[in-house]
């Protein structure tokens, strides 16, 4: 798929047809022009940042603001891949409505 902005659709057309997609984590700008100049179809900004980058024993202490902040920077880089952002422990589970806000959070901000 490389050339064009890869979308949600993009990806359930290649599950139907059995076309295998690319993926790779990144966590920052640098990472997501790679990834966008080496032609992945996703990229994954994962909570495991909270170890990998930020040195934390695991993922719970992830907030949204860090995974905001991960993932505007990678999506500053990547001009076609589908950028996809992990909610955070916590972020999801309380309610519905409160999954919903912070859903919104993480794509707008």
């Amino acid at each position: 798929m490389s050339g064009d902005k890869v979308t949600v659709l993009d990806v359930q057309q290649a599950k139907e047809e059995a076309r295998k997609l690319v993926m790779i984590t990144a966590y920052d700008y640098p990472l997501g022009l790679l990834a966008d100049e080496a032609g992945m179809d996703i990229v994954l900004v994962g909570d495991c940042l909270g170890m990998v980058v930020m040195g934390l024993e695991g993922t719970v202490e992830v907030t949204m603001e860090h995974m905001i902040h991960h993932t505007r920077a990678v999506v500053r880089g990547c001009k076609n891949p589908l950028v996809v952002g992990d909610m955070p422990f916590m972020s999801y589970n309380i309610s519905v409505p409160e999954a919903i806000h912070n859903a919104g959070r993480l794509m707008k901000e």
